[in-house]
């Protein structure tokens, strides 16, 4: 039996599907990097914004009201957070998302 022979003996269908579910799964893999990617940046940008606020912020002529408070509640914020880095963890992930969405929402008091 030659090559071109051996080719056209049909895969039973548990190793097609065993190649179908690989094939799936190298593809969620790919569509995971895009959307940690995406997160991400997303976060790094939010983070960026809040840091641009905070600086135009203590350097306005008119500080908004109670400035100082904001900024204490916001460091208490900041250092509250307990993550795990090295255990890649969800819950780290959704704790830091989270701690964003508190900075934002004092900032939008402003």
């Amino acid at each position: 039996m030659g090559v071109a022979e051996a080719e056209r003996v049909e895969l039973p269908p548990v190793v097609r599907d065993a190649r179908a579910l690989n094939g799936e799964i190298e593809r969620v893999q790919s569509t995971l990097q895009d959307v940690v990617r995406t997160y991400v940046a997303r976060l790094h940008a939010e983070l960026a914004s809040i840091q641009r606020r905070v600086v135009e912020a203590a350097e306005s002529r008119r500080p908004p009201r109670g400035l100082g408070d904001d900024f204490a509640e916001m460091i208490d914020l900041a250092r509250s957070l307990q993550v795990k880095p090295h255990r890649g963890r969800r819950k780290d992930m959704k704790r830091i998302d989270e701690l964003i969405g508190e900075l934002q929402g004092i900032i939008d008091k402003w």
